[in-house]
């Protein structure tokens, strides 16, 4: 009998069954249990990056995939670094088990279909450094965890329909470099406190109805 799947590769083959329209074939053609290596990684498949046994990155940028992309199937990736599904067709949301993923230092889902609000489990990214959510349809207010994201350098929520006031905990990350907030629905004061972050080069709050 063959070795059985490590649970990576059943996490991925899982994400595999919401892919709905692949039209380079490069995830549907490429991630078959036939190829697996069998050290706990594929990495044949496209767009996967292994590190010993682990998937420590999956890259699917701009491939007009259409897909319901359900990312809590990720959450036993313990040792993802980078996940990266940006400019496709991809529906779904943030998952609170998202909080899961210890490792997660780059997370880029922009210019795609995801909605619904963030999750209190999104602050428990502590890894995070470089956060892309901009251009897709998430909602609600931004959640008081958000401070939880302490390694963050660059966050980006522009172009989504994110509304209420800002959280006072967005001004405790301290290592932010950039912030882009533009083009949603957030109203009532800024907080004090941004002008605190001594690093912070970028803040971009066009297009909100601040008072």
């Amino acid at each position: 009998m063959g070795q059985l799947p490590s649970q990576d590769i059943l996490a991925l083959l899982e994400f595999k069954k919401g892919v709905k329209h692949d039209p380079t074939g490069f995830v549907l053609q490429s991630w078959n249990e036939e190829s697996i290596d069998f050290d706990g990684c594929p990495s044949s498949w496209n767009g996967i990056v292994c590190n010993g046994g682990n998937v420590a990155a999956i890259v699917l940028d701009n491939l007009g995939l259409s897909a319901d992309a359900d990312l809590s199937v990720f959450a036993n990736l313990t040792k993802l670094v980078t996940l990266s599904l940006a400019n496709n067709s991809m529906t779904g949301k943030i998952p609170d088990n998202i909080g899961d993923l210890k490792s997660l230092a780059f997370l880029d889902v922009s210019n795609n279909l995801f909605s619904s609000s963030l999750p209190t489990g999104f602050g428990k990214l502590g890894s995070l450094k470089n956060i892309s959510l901009a251009g897709n349809n998430f909602s609600g207010s931004i959640p008081d965890s958000i401070s939880g994201l302490v390694s963050v350098q660059s966050l980006d929520m522009s172009r989504n329909s994110f509304s209420g006031s800002l959280p006072v905990s967005l001004t405790r990350l301290n290592n932010l470099m950039y912030l882009n907030l533009s083009s949603n629905g957030f109203t009532k004061r800024l907080p004090k406190g941004f002008e605190l972050i001594s690093g912070l080069q970028v803040l971009d709050l066009h297009g909100n109805m601040f008072e």
